[in-house]
């Protein structure tokens, strides 16, 4: 079988696109990786939530989860979005991690799919997952707005965008990457470069057959983005 970084270049789009060991490592060569990750000096944010808003399995839809809009992508953007609430100084950071981690969970497949957002919104407005009861009624309408690519009071959409343009580095065609121009808020080049290193060291890990989640939190955790306790490892071990 061919990789996924050939079929995009022969220009054969697939419903369900899968990351594997040679895209992976063609990504590291085309973002010419070599050195190893500088960490971001931020506060760093308590596992619990990013236990919390991990999206569960049974949000996707069925084949979804380990596509490339499945739920590693949704990991890193709830991290990318936490780290650009902190340089914008945002303190109520909860709601844009929610709306990191339900944006793509409704999706249909891994081209256009233009009703995504939408489906994705209505899905979790009309939900009753045990997670909503954090958030007033304001705040889901908010969310809801900007899963849609609309924009709300909030800014969460903003934030939202610019975290899954940090993510389009796991994307193995380069027309695709980030775009400076086209993301609604300024990103530091030390956290684009971040993003960079980090998206494609996950992947490393989880084509290798390593979980998601566990990877995210462990690597976010070495690198001073995720504050640990013993008591919430031993969930995801």
């Amino acid at each position: 079988m061919k990789p996924l970084y050939i079929k995009l270049k022969e220009r054969k789009y697939e419903k369900n696109q899968i990351l594997d060991k040679e895209s992976v490592s063609w990504l590291k060569r085309e973002l010419d990786i070599r050195t190893p990750i500088r960490p971001l000096n931020i506060a760093p944010m308590r596992e619990e939530y990013l236990l919390q808003y991990a999206p569960k399995k049974h949000w996707f839809n069925s084949g979804r989860i380990k596509t490339i809009h499945g739920i590693s992508h949704a990991l890193r953007v709830i991290l990318y979005s936490y780290i650009l609430c902190k340089i914008h100084k945002i303190d109520r950071f909860e709601p844009f991690l929610l709306a990191a981690s339900i944006h793509d969970v409704k999706r249909l497949n891994d081209r256009e799919d233009i009703n995504h957002s939408k489906r994705a919104s209505d899905w979790y407005y009309k939900s009753n997952i045990k997670i909503k009861k954090k958030f007033s009624n304001e705040e889901i309408k908010e969310v809801c707005l900007a899963v849609e690519g609309k924009e709300d009071k909030l800014k969460i959409n903003s934030i939202l965008k610019s975290a899954d343009a940090l993510d389009r580095y796991r994307l193995p065609k380069k027309k695709w990457w980030l775009k400076k121009e086209l993301v609604p808020i300024p990103i530091p080049k030390k956290v684009i470069n971040f993003s960079k290193c980090f998206t494609v060291e996950t992947e490393e890990q989880i084509t290798k057959g390593e979980d998601p989640l566990k990877t995210v939190l462990n690597l976010a955790t070495k690198y001073n983005l995720i504050s640990n306790s013993e008591k919430n490892q031993k969930k995801v071990l």
